[in-house]
């Protein structure tokens, strides 16, 4: 038996242990073997990869006569595109007949003909709108029975001016095209773009209602978003529409930089909660000083929760609301002020359940200082902890050289780290600071390997601890148990320099 005789599936399963580039050498043994290899080689085609090219062009109008191609394509991103390729885009998109999954993060709205061709497509169950989804939306509004939507819905500003006669810009029109030949495209006001993004995804939610799986509503500059977004689904569906099937959430702005995102702290987001009851998977960015709010009614099939919150924000109330009859898994707080865990892991209610816990404080903590959480999740498994509290800062000196200055990394809790300052040409300065680093490291091990062995004998199923308390180092630690209970340890510190010193490395 050779290569070439076995069957598809077989093929297929061997192609799974290599990495792309070795399944597109085993592609070229021979055309059998290439035939079937095609469902990993053609499962994603990207049109405008990069900078806009009529490269692209040429590709389109080549692809749209490869029907052995596109018969498995499932996956397509839009890129940045010239218009002589959108005839052949429209081509290859109806030549499809497994297309699963749209994106686009271009340079324009999704074109008319392009958007047109995807509202045609039977097999479409997921839409993608990384740029521009204030101004496709309208377009695709009419997609019905989606699986999957991910929406960006930050203001985008219109570059490729040769593309407005085929993707039209359609949020404030009027006012943008009077400036565009003056001073180029303003963009919409937040308002404008908020009013365009709830008005068409009100009308895609309600058409996929009651298939909607996966939601991810992410970067909005408006902290009413939800409320209007409540309002128009309720004047549309003439109740509150419910989502069955809904089974991961992403709300809210997960880098943090939109700070009128408070969403989350408005009753609109209790009712949302109460239209998702087979809901397992949350994550809610919630870029607010105001505390958010947590579900009214339990949540019986929530297993991960990711809070992404502002450090003056208590969440306390929130996360025991949602611990509140739920099965958590997994839950992460991400930006938390240590100030707030007590209030939030003290009995009741415990999370027995809670195996997976990831915490970024906004200051330094020792492990005395984390009792309550312990205490709270007997059951853990992994457990991750980050501080930001000290870093190394650039401050400029008279001296031909930068000085990065004297807080590489250093641990509030009995100064377990020295302070470190690194002086000399800079293409030694990150040399230095690493091996002064490791140093550290080594002189107070013997302390946490103290620390560490009790804490897994006070957790019986702890298999993981990774202590990122400095920016500098991120120190993993793994855990065994032997049949005689005693506990053996791997260590692992792998130093992550801040990027005032890494530049110079």
């Amino acid at each position: 038996m050779t290569l070439d005789t076995l069957n598809s599936d077989v093929l297929l399963s061997i192609s799974d242990h290599l990495a792309f580039s070795d399944v597109l050498q085993f592609s070229k043994t021979c055309k059998s073997i290439r035939s079937a290899l095609g469902p990993i080689l053609w499962d994603t085609i990207i049109f405008g990869q990069g900078k806009r090219s009529p490269k692209h062009t040429a590709a389109a109008r080549a692809l749209s006569s490869m029907s052995h191609v596109l018969n498995h394509t499932r996956y397509v991103m839009l890129g940045s595109i010239f218009p002589e390729a959108i005839p052949a885009i429209v081509d290859c998109l109806k030549k499809m007949p497994k297309l699963t999954h749209f994106i686009n993060h271009g340079a324009s709205p999704v074109p008319t003909l392009i958007a047109r061709a995807l509202c045609e497509v039977p097999t479409l169950a997921s839409l993608s709108l990384r740029s521009f989804g204030g101004e496709s939306l309208s377009s695709v509004a009419s997609v019905k029975s989606l699986k999957e939507i991910d929406i960006c819905c930050t203001r985008n500003i219109l570059s490729a001016k040769d593309l407005l006669p085929h993707a039209p810009l359609t949020v404030a029109r009027d006012r943008r095209m009077s400036q565009l030949s003056l001073n180029g495209d303003p963009g919409p006001t937040i308002d404008e773009n908020v009013d365009a993004i709830v008005k068409a995804l009100a009308q895609l939610l309600i058409a996929s209602s009651d298939t909607l799986d996966t939601l991810a509503l992410r970067q909005w500059e408006s902290g009413d978003w939800l409320e209007k977004l409540h309002r128009e689904l309720a004047r549309l569906g003439g109740r509150d529409v419910q989502f069955p099937c809904l089974r991961s959430a992403h709300l809210g702005s997960p880098d943090k930089q939109h700070q009128g995102d408070g969403a989350i702290g408005r009753p609109e987001f209790p009712r949302f909660l109460q239209s998702v009851p087979a809901l397992e998977r949350l994550v809610v960015s919630h870029a607010s000083a105001t505390a958010p709010l947590g579900p009214t009614v339990p949540l019986l099939n929530l297993k991960t929760l990711i809070f992404v919150i502002l450090p003056e924000s208590d969440v306390t109330k929130a996360c025991r609301g949602f611990w509140e009859g739920s099965v958590l898994d997994y839950l992460a707080l991400d930006g938390i002020h240590a100030n707030y865990l007590s209030g939030i892991f003290a009995a009741p209610p415990n999370a027995p359940a809670l195996r997976k816990l990831f915490l970024r404080v906004l200051s330094t903590t020792g492990i005395s200082s984390l009792s309550d959480v312990f205490k709270a999740c007997p059951n853990l498994e992994d457990f991750k902890v980050h501080t930001s509290f000290w870093h190394c800062e650039m401050k400029p000196r008279s001296m031909p050289f930068p000085w990065p200055d004297g807080r590489t990394i250093r641990s509030e809790r009995h100064g377990d780290f020295r302070v470190i300052a690194v002086a000399g040409p800079g293409q030694t300065i990150a040399s230095v600071a690493t091996s002064r680093i490791r140093e550290d490291i080594e002189a107070v091990k013997p302390v946490y390997v103290k620390r560490f062995t009790k804490l897994a004998r006070r957790l019986p199923s702890l298999q993981t601890v990774v202590w990122h308390a400095t920016d500098e180092v991120v120190w993993t630690w793994t855990f065994t148990r032997g049949s005689e209970g005693n506990i053996n340890f791997k260590q692992k510190a792998d130093i992550e320099l801040s990027s005032s010193m890494a530049q110079y490395a």
